[in-house]
């Protein structure tokens, strides 16, 4: 009888540890996790009416992430300088990993926190390179689309230096007073000069928060602040080297 007695406790034991191994391993669809705080936290949803900006210490240092719906999928779009990648948004427990490649090499890795207003902000981040273990994520911010400055059609300044984004999707690079043209004046030639444009490229948008030029030289992005900066400015990288651009 006692064997039979501990042999049955033996059971409720096993079967309880069973249970609850169980349920510490489920995987719960998005937002339905019984164990998180669902008025806190981040679904993929939440992230569409987002960009994300980041400065790495790598050569290629700016990016932009935004997110958009398409289909029943939330998609994330990362862009480089001279690169697009793509990937399916899936967020737990508020965080979210951007595998670049799709082989764990380079992971950029985010997590959200929602305040009481609905507000979705920036927790953390960080960036993990297998093949550049040097590399980090020097800043970044989470910025609301409504909130992203218009630059198309504009005027810039980088300190005394001047550049134009103009109507027709052109930059219009290094504006000085520069010879255009001469004329005859008392049958001698003269210079015409006027407020030119060292050289004009065209540019692409991405999705209205930044550009890139179509050879890939210029890579912009409309940011409400930056770092120490609490004014709309734009994030230009151009050869590797990031500066500010202030609309004028």
């Amino acid at each position: 009888m006692k064997t039979l007695k501990n042999t049955l406790t033996m059971l409720a034991i096993i079967l309880l540890s069973l249970t609850i191994g169980c349920k510490k391993n489920t995987i719960y669809p998005e937002g339905q996790d019984p164990n998180q705080n669902l008025a806190n936290s981040v679904s993929a949803t939440d992230l569409e009416n987002y960009y994300l900006v980041g400065e790495t210490n790598g050569n290629k240092k700016l990016f932009v992430l935004y997110f958009s719906k398409e289909g029943s999928m939330v998609k994330a779009n990362l862009h480089l300088t001279g690169s697009l990648r793509i990937s399916d948004v899936m967020v737990s427990k508020s965080k979210f990993t951007f595998d670049f490649d799709a082989n764990g090499n380079r992971l950029y890795n985010f997590e959200f926190e929602k305040d009481a207003t609905g507000l979705i902000k920036l927790k953390s981040y960080s960036i993990n390179d297998k093949n550049i273990p040097t590399l980090k994520l020097d800043h970044a911010i989470l910025v609301k689309k409504s909130d992203s400055p218009i630059f198309t059609n504009s005027n810039f300044k980088i300190g005394t230096f001047q550049f134009k984004l103009n109507s027709s999707n052109s930059i219009e690079w290094d504006i000085q007073i520069r010879r255009i043209g001469t004329t005859l004046v008392n049958g001698e030639p003269f210079p015409i000069m006027a407020a030119a444009p060292e050289f004009t490229k065209p540019f692409y948008s991405l999705n209205n928060l930044g550009f890139k030029s179509n050879d890939d030289d210029f890579f912009g992005i409309s940011v409400p602040n930056w770092k120490n900066i609490n004014t709309p400015i734009l994030l230009l990288e151009r050869a590797g080297a990031v500066t500010t651009a202030t609309k004028q």
